[in-house]
């Protein structure tokens, strides 16, 4: 076993995830998704420390090996746990912890207590040895490995069925989820040389590979390719708001309605757009009041307004967003309904004239009436 290789993989993977780490941590306002990366990140790295640990001072201070993996076996045990939340939110923007959720726990801490009474017990090794295929596996051990399977197998399926429903590949989803898995098949089944400190680095590789598809997806914003060339061809105009009223989506009739050209509006603030385009008719204040109305009901908040520079009468729709019914976000639909006011005066302005006409004869009928 090539000590030194494994000190030196580790060391690079505890710097990479501490970077990360650190990233997330500066973010004031963390989203549950950032908020979920960052306890897989403590998971790992609390991991990585102890087998660091482990192999810098278990010879030369005559430490039992197994008395460090009382600690780094924590976050091999809730790692899984930790990933199929990571999933969960991601498939679901946001969940909301419940009761129930506490029951994927009781598995996982069965088998600490087991691995940190093994002294006595025996129930997590009989045997412990740093290769693991030289170890004896007790009962929780095994129990352990097979639920920590049934919960990525979980996780994995949860992720397919996301993605068969969104076109956009996210290849480095996959490949974090799923390459834990093989590693451990393969270690199991002896086609590799399979040590304690092959676990944290699989882990390690496929918290790296879910970190970097977040950064690549811009904190996984990943809406259906399908569905953006639908709403794109319909001829209302919508943009959606998250919980800090930050756009996150549209749609091009949303610019076109707005006379925007040239401008990314995406991850800027509502406010932003509207200095951007400089709408005398509607404020801060509307816009915050009308997102408050509409956070605490089911209710649509209708406004129609016009937009004297750019010369349009508009009906903006305004919902929540929810999941799970947890507000997520806001959905502002803009309907252009200038033609349909113009007819509406024209029809106003038809009327008067006819309503002047009888009245006018009516005045020309009492006039005859009063010559005869």
């Amino acid at each position: 076993m090539n000590t030194l290789f494994y000190s030196f993989t580790i060391g690079i993977l505890l710097s990479i995830i501490l970077i990360f780490l650190i990233y997330f941590l500066k973010k004031i306002n963390k989203t549950q998704l950032q908020q979920i990366f960052s306890c897989n990140m403590i998971l790992l790295i609390t991991t990585c420390i102890f087998l660091f640990l482990q192999m810098q001072l278990s010879n030369s201070l005559n430490i039992e090996p197994i008395y460090f993996s009382y600690f780094y076996y924590i976050g091999i045990i809730l790692f899984p746990i930790s990933l199929l939340f990571t999933v969960l939110i991601f498939t679901n923007t946001k969940i909301k912890f419940k009761p129930k959720h506490l029951f994927l726990f009781i598995i996982p801490i069965i088998c600490l207590l087991g691995l940190w009474t093994n002294n006595i017990t025996h129930l997590f090794f009989k045997n412990y040895d740093l290769n693991l295929n030289n170890c004896t596996f007790g009962p929780l051990f095994i129990l352990n490995e097979i639920y920590s399977y049934i919960i990525y197998i979980i996780a994995i399926i949860k992720l397919i069925k996301y993605l068969k429903e969104h076109s956009k590949p996210l290849n480095l989803f996959i490949i974090g989820i799923s390459f834990p898995l093989l590693l451990n098949l393969l270690g199991i089944f002896k086609i590799i040389d399979f040590t304690v400190y092959v676990t944290p680095i699989a882990l390690s590789i496929s918290l790296i590979c879910f970190t970097l598809a977040l950064f690549k997806y811009q904190l996984l914003d990943a809406l259906p390719i399908a569905l953006n060339k639908i709403v794109n061809r319909i001829s209302d105009g919508y943009i959606v708001l998250n919980e800090k009223n930050i756009i996150t989506d549209y749609n091009i009739p949303f610019l076109e309605i707005f006379k925007i050209k040239n401008k990314k509006i995406n991850y800027i603030h509502i406010f932003d757009l509207i200095s951007l385009k400089n709408f005398d008719e509607i404020t801060e204040n509307t816009i915050i009041n009308a997102i408050q109305s509409v956070k605490t009901s089911n209710e649509t908040l209708v406004i129609e307004l016009e937009f004297k520079n750019i010369q349009k009468f508009l009906r903006l729709e305004i919902n929540s967003i929810r999941s799970d019914s947890m507000f997520i976000g806001t959905l502002i639909l803009v309907k252009d309904i200038t033609e349909h006011h113009k007819d509406l005066e024209t029809i106003k302005s038809n009327q008067s004239i006819l309503i002047e006409k009888e009245r006018l004869a009516s005045l020309g009928q009492m006039i005859s009436r009063s010559c005869t």
